[in-house]
């Protein structure tokens, strides 16, 4: 889990991957748990919603749900607005393939734009290096707007974000860092929690049977917000 605060316009969002909600009980525990964060809104990836679930999701969320389908086992990435929150919705977008939700608000007399990503499986890089080069397409259609994009990019992007008992490097997963450096540099677009965190380390997924720790989850925002 990520969260972010933007000080400078009051507005707070947490990122979860939840590895699907199709359970009644999780489900109703993780919407109440998120309520208790005061977040204006929340950013879920893995959520294995379907059309005939997003009703009953909807009535026990008790707000706004804004979301883009997968299958009931796989995908999906949804947002959620803390129904203590009313936000002024401009438009909407999702992908295709169920991994990127767009949402533009306006806020204190700004335009954001919320991307909610879930960029896949790790270990498919040439899916990934797709994935990151069609959001520095379609992002290309919001330039208007202040970028706040988060969730689960799967892949840590530099030596401090990971730890391992066997460490090293890895090719494959630097051509997927460079296109994520491109979609910074494309964008003006900051890495803010290690730009606040400049030696810190701080991990978001573990492996207990290899030992090994990354921070995969994280908040890229354009730079003067």
């Amino acid at each position: 889990m990520m969260e972010h605060e933007i000080s400078s316009i009051n507005f707070k969002i947490i990122s979860l991957n939840v590895r699907g909600l199709n359970n009644s009980i999780k489900r109703r525990k993780m919407f109440k748990w998120l309520q208790r964060q005061t977040a204006h809104c929340y950013f879920l990836q893995e959520t294995f919603s379907t059309e005939q679930s997003i009703n009953t999701w909807r009535s026990e969320w008790g707000g706004n749900i804004f979301y883009s389908h997968g299958s009931n086992h796989s995908k999906g990435v949804m947002i959620l607005v803390n129904p203590r929150y009313q936000l002024e919705v401009i438009r909407s977008t999702k992908d295709k393939n169920w991994k990127i939700f767009f949402l533009e608000i306006k806020l204190d007399n700004q335009n954001l734009v919320l991307a909610n990503v879930y960029s896949g499986a790790p270990n498919d890089i040439p899916q990934q290096i797709k994935f990151y080069q069609d959001l520095n397409q379609t992002l290309r259609g919001f330039s208007d707007g202040n970028l706040i994009i988060g969730g689960d990019f799967n892949c840590a992007l530099t030596p401090k974000d990971r730890k391992s008992v066997k460490q090293g490097s890895n090719k494959h997963t630097q051509t997927v860092i460079n296109e994520i450096g491109n979609l910074c540099s494309n964008f003006a677009l900051t890495d803010i929690w290690r730009e606040l965190n400049l030696q810190a380390q701080s991990f978001t997924w573990h492996d207990k049977a290899f030992k090994s720790q990354s921070r995969l989850d994280f908040f890229l925002i354009t730079a003067q917000i």
